[in-house]
């Protein structure tokens, strides 16, 4: 079959028109950072026909008699530091996209895991299971896969957690402020008015050009917004400044609340079972069987509010803390320092949502072992006798479903179950009534 003619079958399937529309999103998606490098070769043609143009033109003899060397060198060595500037600023962007791009990938897999696990509830019904040997390896083929993804993602939610404290809040740098952030000078400027030095410290008291936004400088102020996060055993303090116009409606809150909202459509029947694991997609039921590609893409990560009034991107007016010096200056020459009070606190909800949903999934896997091995037990204990290859191991079967198999933490009493603990010894009687020759009919 040639080429052409497996395109044609690949596109007439409804699987290959998916797969086609997903790599068109894929390149799409792509192309919003590629098309910057058009960008940087327009720059350079800029920056090469300015000075041919100021080449070309025929400046009469009063005008050569000014010796403007020095000032025309500093003035390229100015452009020179600013394009230094610039890749420090692109690392910064790229910082930022990476960071939200690896954590909604880490949603989306969290969200495929719990969708399995739904899936898994409804086909296996452990409460009528009967304890035989494919249901044994369907048990461990769960818990094997469930341990792997999860401590995948929780691999991945920790380098999260680690990378949000450097993650520089560049959407500042977007939109407008309506109170002053901390920033740094990333080099010297100076003016007729005033000079500032590389390193110091300023407040961008408004990135706007508006001159609404001049009149309130002098009455502006700057707050700081300290964040206390915990986790068992740790506590992240983190002072920063931000922007009263970036506000999230979703900010992080009770991580509770925030599972109930998105799992309430998910619960299969009003039992004692565990409550579901936190589902991080915002979907309807109308999609919750869809295929996480098709479906409409939304996250707690997403945050609209970033798309405000854009700010001016060429001057900034600053002022440093003593109020001795301010002006406005190049946008480029100021670092606003991480970290990224959202990204950090979205990170830390990430995390524990995370947790949250393993801690879930492991408590009903176990429930279900304990339903699995109570069947297997009384199926030993109805037969008429007990034969093992191998005593010893079978001796430590018994062993370690008594020390290891208990009530999930979840349940309403964390102690032993005294059933499952008669149906150990029964069956080892039994087994050992075998071994003697005692059997029944």
């Amino acid at each position: 079959m040639y080429l052409d003619e497996r395109v044609d079958l690949v596109r007439e399937s409804k699987a290959g028109e998916k797969l086609i529309e997903v790599n068109k999103e894929c390149l799409h998606y792509m192309g919003g950072i590629t098309d910057l490098e058009d960008f940087y070769s327009d720059l350079t043609a800029f920056n090469t026909k300015r000075a041919l143009e100021l080449v070309s033109q025929r400046m009469g003899s009063r005008f050569w008699k000014r010796k403007m060397s020095n000032k025309v060198r500093k003035a390229w060595q100015n452009l020179g530091k600013y394009s230094e500037l610039v890749t420090l600023h692109l690392k910064n962007a790229a910082d930022f996209h990476q960071f939200y791009y690896d954590a909604r990938q880490i949603e989306v897999k969290l969200n495929e895991r719990c969708q399995k696990f739904v899936n898994a509830r409804r086909y296996y019904n452990w409460d009528n299971c009967d304890g035989s040997l494919s249901e044994a390896r369907e048990l461990i083929n769960q818990l094997k896969s469930d341990f792997e993804h999860l401590d995948y993602l929780a691999a991945r939610s920790k380098d999260i957690l680690e990378r949000s404290g450097s993650v520089v809040p560049i959407h500042l740098r977007q939109t407008r402020l309506k109170r002053p952030v901390n920033g740094i000078m990333l080099c010297d400027y100076e003016t007729a008015f005033f000079k500032l030095n590389a390193g110091d410290s300023v407040f961008v008291l408004t990135n706007s050009e508006s001159t609404s936004d001049e009149t309130e400088v002098d009455s502006a102020h700057t707050e700081s917004v300290t964040e206390t996060s915990g986790t068992e055993g740790t506590t992240d303090q983190t002072n920063t400044t931000i922007s009263e116009e970036i506000q999230d409606e979703e900010r992080v809150g009770s991580v509770e609340q925030l599972g109930l909202s998105h799992t309430s459509h998910l619960k299969e029947r009003a039992t004692a079972l565990p409550s579901m694991p936190f589902r991080w997609e915002k979907q309807d039921e109308s999609v919750t069987n869809t295929d996480s590609a098709t479906a409409t893409s939304s996250s707690y990560l997403t945050n609209s509010s970033y798309q405000g009034q854009s700010a001016d991107r060429l001057h900034w007016y600053v002022r440093t803390p003593d109020g001795r010096t301010e002006g406005r200056v190049p946008a480029v020459c100021v670092l606003l320092p991480a970290p990224d009070v959202d990204a950090r606190q979205r990170s830390l909800a990430l995390n524990r949502v995370l947790l949250g949903t393993w801690k879930e999934i492991i408590d009903e896997r176990l429930e279900n072992c304990l339903k699995f091995f109570k069947r297997f037990l009384q199926t030993l204990c109805e037969s008429d006798r007990i034969t093992t290859a191998d005593d010893n191991e079978f001796r430590r079967l018994l062993q370690e479903l008594h020390y290891s198999l208990r009530l999930p933490p979840t349940a309403s009493e964390d102690n032993d179950n005294p059933d499952f603990l008669e149906l150990i010894k029964a069956a080892q009687l039994h087994w050992e009534q075998t071994a003697r020759g005692q059997f029944f009919a």
